[in-house]
C-alpha cells in the first residue's frame, strides 16, 4: 500500500484501498487515477454522456469518481482479490463501461 492507493495485495480493506492520496494526484500514472485528478484539478459539471433511449445520461467528474469508488468498494466488499479476472460485457458504447473498467482496476481487478 502506498499512500493509501491500492498497489498490490497488501491491503483489502475497501476504504484503504480508495484513499485520497495528494502526492499520487499530482502525476496520475494509472488509468484510474486521470478521473480523480480532474476531480482535484479541474473538475467537469458534464465529465461524459451518452444517449440512452432518447435522453440523455451526464456524468461529472464528482459522480463519476463516486461511482467508480462505489464499483470498487462492491468488487472488494464480494471479496474480489488482487489479481482477479472481472469479465466486463457492455452493450454498445456506455458510460457505465467505463466506471465499471475504471473501478475494477483500481480496486486491483483484470478486466476481461
Amino acid at each position: 500500500m502506498a499512500g493509501g492507493v491500492y498497489f498490490g495485495p497488501q491491503t483489502r480493506r475497501a476504504d484503504d484501498a480508495l484513499a485520497f492520496d495528494s502526492k499520487t494526484m499530482n502525476k496520475p500514472t494509472r488509468l484510474f487515477d486521470f478521473p480523480r485528478y480532474q476531480l482535484a484539478t479541474k473538475p467537469l459539471d458534464v465529465m461524459m454522456t451518452m444517449p440512452n433511449s432518447g435522453n440523455r445520461v451526464t456524468y461529472s467528474t464528482d459522480q463519476f469518481v463516486d461511482e467508480m469508488d462505489a464499483v470498487s468498494r462492491g468488487l472488494i466488499a464480494l471479496g474480489m482479490q488482487a489479481e482477479d479476472k472481472v469479465a466486463l460485457i457492455s452493450h454498445n458504447n456506455r458510460c457505465e463501461w467505463n466506471i465499471m473498467d475504471h473501478g475494477i482496476m483500481q480496486a486491483g481487478g483484470i478486466d476481461v
